[in-house]
């Protein structure tokens, strides 16, 4: 099922982030801040890309069986 690994992709950017807390650890809040705010924008991008690789698939099965 691709929306489980889906749903395991978002909750790994999400929950484990070691790069994050030793940057914040060495540097402060300002450069966490920047970390996080491109690992949204990755993890955003990526969904987009996993949304419409399951929805063309979605739209292919569907004109295939109809």
């Amino acid at each position: 099922m691709p929306s489980e690994n889906l749903f395991a992709d978002f909750q790994t950017a999400l929950f484990s982030s070691p790069v994050q807390t030793s940057i914040r650890l060495r540097h402060g809040n300002r450069y966490a801040a920047q970390a996080r705010k491109q690992r949204v924008r990755l993890l955003f991008l990526r969904g987009n890309a996993a949304l419409s690789a399951c929805v063309n698939s979605g739209v292919g099965n569907a004109t295939e069986q109809g």
